[in-house]
């Protein structure tokens, strides 16, 4: 309850996380971030990277670079499903991918709830060495294998 609302937070994760284990053996879940670590709730074998931002950069913009991102897992020779919430620039999506692609990471899956996909991150994403990117139809794209309609109906 909530100023005498009752609120119910709905999550597409376990949905996004079903249709992302398909084809892939026995998955690492990792969010790039602790913000999101919500997503792997009641997930076995799963981690959250730890990000650094660095300071706000000048003019209109709301924007901070990643300074660092440190993973406590060995992804070598491992299937992965990277999961977050929103991919807009890509930028944490595909840091994180950079760097399980290079520590021998087999397949990864990136899953996110809301994927805005700004500037061509999609293609960035898979450069880099995804192998899938799912996301709801919250903004519909090529990626969109989930209907929040009925993610919603069910839920509700």
């Amino acid at each position: 309850k909530y100023s005498g609302l009752n609120i119910r937070n709905l999550s597409a994760a376990k949905a996004l996380l079903k249709i992302s284990r398909k084809g892939l053996n026995s998955p690492l879940i990792i969010t790039p971030d602790s913000g999101a670590s919500y997503l792997l709730k009641g997930e076995p074998s799963s981690h959250s990277m730890k990000k650094q931002r660095g300071a706000y950069a000048k003019g209109k913009t709301t924007y901070r670079k990643i300074s660092s991102l440190e993973a406590d897992f060995e992804p070598r020779a491992r299937d992965l499903i990277l999961i977050d919430d929103i991919v807009a620039g890509g930028s944490t999506m595909l840091k994180a991918t950079h760097l399980c692609k290079r520590r021998g990471a087999r397949k990864i899956v990136c899953a996110c709830t809301h994927g805005q996909f700004l500037n061509g991150s999609d293609k960035k994403l898979k450069r880099a060495g995804a192998t899938k990117l799912i996301t709801t139809d919250s903004i519909k794209s090529k990626h969109s294998k989930l209907s929040v309609l009925g993610l919603t109906r069910s839920m509700l």
